[in-house]
């Protein structure tokens, strides 16, 4: 017989690791919401959280998709949009 742990490794680990992006890519960050993660990150190293500063991963890259997606719908719905607000 093999003993369970009460909770998985990975949920053990996750309690002491935590990641914390400071500054987003291409997109400015308010001083204000930077103060206020700044504190978390604080408040979490205090609790013996070990904080570890990260980039987004692939950040232009989402960005880039998520456009194309948008452009792709409003480049379908526009037309029909037109229709039904009887635009000229």
């Amino acid at each position: 017989m093999v003993p369970l742990p009460l909770k998985p490794a990975w949920r053990r680990l996750a309690a002491y690791f935590t990641a914390l992006v400071r500054a987003a890519p291409m997109f400015g960050i308010d001083p204000h919401v930077r103060a206020g993660v700044e504190r978390s990150a604080s408040w979490l190293a205090d609790a013996g959280y070990e904080v570890t500063d990260v980039e987004p991963p692939q950040i232009a890259e989402v960005t880039q998709a998520w456009s194309d997606v948008i452009g792709a719908d409003l480049g379908v719905a526009w037309p029909l949009t037109m229709i039904v607000l009887r635009w000229p």
